[in-house]
């Protein structure tokens, strides 16, 4: 099944799986350290990749099943503006915009 995109009112931007196997949420607008966190345990490996505008990859990292905390990007050495963020499992790819500033 899809992933849907859902926004809460803590400014996060929340990917949760129907059924709610698990859910992440992404900082959003961010600063200087993008967060993730993983709520749930993940039922099966996904990549983050997280690309600027021009489409240059800025971050990728392979995060196991049943993983579940947070990870921290730091982002220090980004330019403001806005990044798409792109989460790729089984379950289906979803991408989505954050703003950095």
């Amino acid at each position: 099944m899809p992933l849907d995109i859902l926004v809460n009112q803590l400014c996060f931007t929340g990917i949760e799986k129907s059924g709610s196997d698990f859910m992440i949420d992404v900082s959003n607008p961010f600063d200087n350290n993008l967060m993730v966190n993983i709520h749930y345990p993940l039922p099966e490996d996904a990549e983050i990749m997280v690309y600027d505008l021009t489409g240059k990859m800025c971050f990728d990292k392979l995060i196991p099943g049943n993983f579940c905390g947070e990870i921290s990007i730091e982002s220090t050495s980004w330019q403001d503006g806005i990044y798409l963020v792109r989460i790729m499992s089984g379950q289906g790819t979803e991408s989505f915009k954050i703003i950095k500033f």
